[in-house]
């Protein structure tokens, strides 16, 4: 299964599950939103989630990254690229990157 494959499986359980949540696109990419926020999306074979930076690694050991879209300096605050080799990891991540959305609009 590809990442595009995966992430649009990811996009119908949240459908199933969440009211207010949507599909769209940021950067011409597949994403999810939330009540109009965009909180993750696909780009190449990577998952791209808006998380807290309090559960950001420290080091690359895992293969994370600060999102650079298109190699150019980072200007999404808090986006981070997670390939596609720990997509057993995104369900939950995805799921964090909710809780953290939900937050931010004083739900959680």
């Amino acid at each position: 299964m590809s990442a595009l494959a995966y992430f649009m499986n990811l996009c119908s359980q949240m459908e199933s599950k969440e009211p207010f949540f949507h599909k769209s696109t940021l950067m011409s990419a597949p994403s999810m939103e939330y009540k109009g926020r965009a909180f993750a999306m696909v780009y190449e074979d990577s998952i791209v989630l808006k998380i807290d930076g309090h559960i950001l690694p420290e080091t690359k050991t895992l293969g994370w990254q600060y999102f650079k879209p298109y190699g150019q300096p980072i200007y999404l605050q808090k986006w981070v690229a997670i390939p596609y080799y720990y997509h057993t990891d995104w369900f939950d991540l995805v799921q964090q990157a909710l809780h953290d959305i939900k937050s931010s609009l004083g739900e959680a």
